[in-house]
């Protein structure tokens, strides 16, 4: 039997869209967590402290998972940059709107991760596809878990009581992530 040898060309492996969106992401969802609904009786202010608690806990969980990727990248040798974190919106026009704009993130994330993955494939980097695979089964979480809030206030609603029903089923939510 002859022994088989290879060279290991290392290459630079960039990861910017996916470690910056998951800080983005990140950001999306804590400012989204201090949403109070301006005007919603005459002049008055309504906090929505159960999708604020929600989206607290999502933007902490976010943070592991960026923390998570730049771990890897470390490991591997290379090293993890973070570059200029764009902010997010300031201003929402509703509750719906902090969701509908999570979700379009969620998606734009989830592609980000398939061009690493797809990257990985062509690179022939096993180990980095392994690795990617935690995060296209976590994306595919994260699209269902914003779509099933954006499905949830279609049936309830964001008119009067609905903000308050809908509140409550957003708040079940936080502390059924996991980290």
């Amino acid at each position: 039997m002859r022994p088989v040898s290879s060279a290991i060309t290392p290459r630079a492996l960039t990861v910017s869209l996916g470690g910056n969106g998951k800080v983005y992401d990140g950001t999306l969802a804590y400012d989204g967590a201090s949403f109070v609904l301006g005007n919603v009786v005459a002049g008055d202010n309504l906090s929505v402290s159960g999708s604020a608690a929600f989206l607290r806990e999502h933007a902490t969980e976010e943070l592991v998972h960026m923390h998570k990727l730049f771990d890897y990248v470390c490991e591997t040798g290379a090293q993890a940059t973070l570059e200029t974190v764009k902010a997010p919106p300031a201003n929402y026009e509703s509750l719906g709107d902090v969701f509908k704009k999570t979700y379009e993130h969620e998606l734009q994330i989830t592609a980000a991760i398939n061009q690493l993955v797809a990257a990985a494939l062509a690179e022939q980097d096993f180990s980095t596809f392994q690795f990617l695979q935690w995060y296209v089964s976590e994306q595919h979480e994260e699209e269902r878990l914003f779509k099933s809030i954006l499905d949830k206030i279609d049936v309830i609603g964001l008119d009067g009581k609905g903000i308050y029903f809908l509140d409550k089923e957003i708040r079940k939510l936080a502390g059924q992530t996991t980290v």
